[in-house]
Parts: C-alpha cells; structure tokens; sequence
C-alpha cells in the first residue's frame, strides 16, 4: 500500500482509528475523522477534499452534502481547520470518509 492510501493507513494507525479498505480507498470511519485530522495537522499535511459515503452492504453511497474542496486553501492548517469544521456539520455516526491529502516532508510526495 503506497502513496496516499498507504499514509493514511499510518496515520489512522497511529491514532487507532481503523480504516475500511474499499477497492482503491482508504475510507476512514466518522467517529476518528477528527484524531486523524488532528495527526495531519502535526505533520503538515495537507487536506485537500473530503467525500462522505454511507456503507450500504457492499456498495457506498455518497453523501451529496458531505463532499468539500479545500485544495485552494494556502497552508496546511487552514485546509485541516475547515475539514473540522466541515465534519463537525457533515459528519454522522455511520458515514465513512475518503481523505484526500497531500504531505509535505512526510512520505507522500507533493
């Protein structure tokens, strides 16, 4: 597992959170979303979008209202202070998350 899905898959594991593996993604439940954004923030990693999906059997579902771009925010910090607050409205028991992210002097290049 490499790349981005590989770094989330050690932050979620350095904050105990467990991570669904859904073909390509690394969806990370609702319930950790805040500890892992809090392991981004010490990083400097950037949070570049989040998608919310609701697991129905096999298949996802995607939250129309819990998708969010962050990409245009100038640092790191500002772009995890705004998916807090976005998951704090958009976020439910339940849901699951992709977490897009770009590292800076982390193993995921920029």
């Amino acid at each position: 597992m490499g790349g981005a899905m590989g770094l989330i898959q050690m932050l979620a594991d350095e904050v105990d959170v467990r991570v669904v593996i859904r073909g390509a993604s690394c969806l990370l439940p609702f319930e950790g979303m805040n500890a892992v954004l809090e392991a981004c923030r010490k990083k400097g990693i950037k949070v570049l979008g989040i998608e919310g999906f609701w697991p129905k059997g096999d298949a996802l579902v995607p939250e129309m209202d819990a998708i969010a771009d962050f990409s245009d925010q100038e640092s790191s910090l500002d772009s995890i202070t705004d998916a807090i607050r976005f998951i704090r409205v958009a976020g439910k028991t339940g849901m699951l998350f992709d977490l897009i992210i770009n590292g800076t002097g982390s193993s995921l290049e920029p």
